[in-house]
């Protein structure tokens, strides 16, 4: 067990629990799952909250903080498996090829399946069940936040 830099109180284990001592005793943290599978904890410091995702508290704690240009990878592509053996830092492209290799790769969307998402009337889980994509995916298309273009594409009201 090591204590999580910048949260006294509260540390990480190596099988990739976040322990809590803040009321005298340990006690085991229940990490919430993010929109896109990462579980997240909220510590406190001075009463202010810090949602903070589990597996990047686990190899601050044990490894060091992150390099540059690096980010947290789940070597069996799991992103609730937060065990230390299982997580090291690493790059964008080996992240990218972690996920091919256990076959859950980011779908790459063409233009008119991105039109057919944002015209479309029906729910984000329809689509995104449809499409091999996630809900979050659907939502970033119909807010214009990804594919924007689409916003002013001749026909691209919604109906």
């Amino acid at each position: 067990m090591r204590e999580i830099p910048g949260f006294p109180d509260y540390y990480a284990t190596e099988d990739g629990n976040i322990i809590s001592i803040k009321s005298g005793k340990p006690k085991a943290m229940k990490g919430t799952p993010s929109h896109a599978g990462y579980l997240v904890v909220h510590l406190f410091v001075d009463g202010v909250s810090h949602a903070r995702k589990v597996h990047r508290l686990v190899l601050e704690s044990f490894v060091g903080p992150c390099p540059d240009l690096m980010e947290c990878c789940h070597n069996n592509a799991n992103r609730t498996d937060n065990r230390l053996a299982n997580l090291r830092w690493g790059t964008k492209l080996s992240n990218a090829e972690d996920r091919a290799k256990h076959g859950n790769a980011t779908k790459k969307l063409t233009a008119p399946q991105a039109l057919e998402i944002y015209r479309s009337v029906e729910t984000a889980r329809v689509l995104a069940n449809r499409f091999g994509v996630s809900q979050e995916t659907v939502r970033v298309i119909r807010n214009g936040k990804s594919w924007a273009w689409l916003s002013g594409h001749k026909g691209g009201e919604k109906c």
